[in-house]
């Protein structure tokens, strides 16, 4: 018998992914539109993004441990893990672009 994840389990995965990669891309917009504007705003933004990313990591290894213990069902638990490290991945990747960025600012 396939036992389906805990409502509670995806429910929270979800909702914390939404808001963290929502939190991401606008510190990314931010940065962007900061270095026409105001290059030296750009760094203190990327630390603020570079925060955000430690969030998602920590939230990422809590939400592996969760799935671990809650989730029995082999293919859900491969699922959510599977999904938890894009999210985790797409965060890494905010952080490269931020520091990219942020190399701009400071040649600017």
């Amino acid at each position: 018998m396939i036992r389906r994840p805990p409502r509670s389990t995806l429910d929270r995965s979800s909702a914390a992914s939404d808001v963290y990669k929502r939190q991401l891309v606008n510190k990314l917009n931010e940065m962007v539109r900061s270095l026409a504007v105001n290059p030296d705003n750009v760094i203190q933004i990327a630390n603020e993004l570079q925060k955000i990313e430690r969030e998602t990591d920590l939230k990422y290894r809590n939400l592996v441990k969760m799935t671990m213990k809650e989730v029995t069902a082999a293919k859900e638990a491969m699922l959510l893990k599977d999904a938890a490290e894009h999210i985790e991945e797409m965060a890494d990747r905010c952080s490269s672009a931020a520091d990219s960025i942020t190399i701009i600012a400071i040649g600017l």
